[in-house]
């Protein structure tokens, strides 16, 4: 299966390891906020599966994914962070309903397990 995949991260350093990794892999687009990645959903969506950043300017990775969901609420969506609290986590995974929260820096093996996780979980959201 061809996955189409959106990452969000306020740090291009971040991104731009994230294309070296997964890039040929995968149908691949990046944002480096949550302003621009609604923008990027709505041009180019629907995505497999959104991995977000937690931290990030103007817009958190909880807030990105309640604004994402009203415009892809097919889209599995993973949370990733360098700073993991027990309140941040559980509102994460209850209340934004993300599949899985990894912690920053993640290697390809770890990426590439979520992605196959989340798709033996949900499936596709793109059309066939």
């Amino acid at each position: 299966m061809d996955f189409k995949l959106l990452f969000v991260d306020d740090e291009r350093a971040i991104l731009n390891g994230i294309e070296r990794l997964l890039g040929f892999d995968y149908d691949l687009d990046t944002a480096e906020s949550g302003k621009e990645a609604l923008e990027t959903i709505a041009n180019n969506g629907p995505y497999d599966i959104i991995f977000t950043d937690m931290r990030m300017p103007a817009m958190d990775g909880l807030q990105f994914v309640a604004e994402a969901r009203k415009i892809a609420p097919a889209s599995t969506f993973i949370m990733l962070t360098g700073n993991t609290d027990k309140e941040t986590f559980v509102k994460a995974m209850h209340e934004a309903r993300v599949f899985r929260f990894l912690n920053k820096p993640c290697d390809a093996g770890t990426l590439q397990l979520a992605i196959a996780d989340a798709a033996e979980q949900g499936g596709q959201a793109t059309p066939s």
